[in-house]
C-alpha cells in the first residue's frame, strides 16, 4: 500500500515539467520585453508565441536571439564620439 501523502514518480515529473515551463516562459518574456532592438509589434507577437507554444516558444526565442547581446546579456552601448571628426577652419 502506498502512502497518499508521498507524491509518486509521475507527480514529481509533472511538477518538474511545470516548473521548467514556468521558468523558461518567464525568462523568455523578460528577455523579449527588455530587448531594445525589437519593435513593439514584434514584442507582442513574440510574447504571444511564447505563451501559446509552451516549450517550443521559449526555445525558438533563445535560438533566434543568440548573438544579439553581449556575453553578459547586456546591450552593447553606442560609442560616444565626443571629438568632432572634422574641424572647420573657415574665416
Amino acid at each position: 500500500m502506498t502512502n497518499p501523502l508521498v507524491p509518486g514518480a509521475w507527480d514529481v515529473m509533472f511538477l518538474v515539467l511545470a516548473l521548467t515551463f514556468i521558468v523558461l516562459t518567464m525568462l523568455a518574456i523578460i528577455s523579449i520585453v527588455t530587448r531594445r532592438q525589437v519593435s513593439v509589434v514584434m514584442k507582442v507577437l513574440w510574447v504571444t508565441f511564447v505563451i501559446y507554444a509552451p516549450f517550443l516558444g521559449p526555445a525558438i526565442w533563445c535560438i533566434c536571439s543568440l548573438g544579439r547581446t553581449s556575453p553578459r546579456g547586456l546591450v552593447q552601448p553606442r560609442s560616444m564620439n565626443l571629438v568632432p571628426s572634422k574641424v572647420s577652419t573657415t574665416r
